[in-house]
């Protein structure tokens, strides 16, 4: 699992996420996503397949570069220019966003 968790950390900071971010998105803690980020816990197949999700690529290149060397993510991240990259890093901070003034629009309407 060792593996596992340091392709998925790879993968995260290629795409620029943070912890917080896939946690929120998975429903977990942020310090129950880091325990798996460092190899401590094992995640179940449904948590991997939702992280995987998350991190747009599919679970067997993660498996598979464990093996075999460097998955490559759907969208070639590391292929894209830096304008794309940047682009999809702005996408990610206005999606967080909009999940915080939900929270907010929540606790006003309670």
């Amino acid at each position: 699992m060792k593996d596992f968790a340091n392709r998925i950390r790879h993968i995260r900071q290629i795409k620029g996420y943070s912890q917080d971010y896939v946690s929120m998105k998975i429903g977990i803690s942020l310090s129950a996503y880091s325990k798996i980020e460092r190899g401590t816990t094992d995640p179940s197949l449904s948590r991997m397949l939702q992280i995987a999700e998350v991190l747009d690529i599919d679970l067997g290149q993660i498996q598979i570069g464990a093996m075999y060397g460097s998955p490559k993510p759907r969208n070639q991240v590391e292929e894209a220019s830096s304008q794309e990259i940047s682009l999809e890093r702005l996408r990610m901070e206005i999606e967080k966003l909009h999940v915080r003034l939900e929270q907010v629009e929540n606790k006003l309407s309670q």
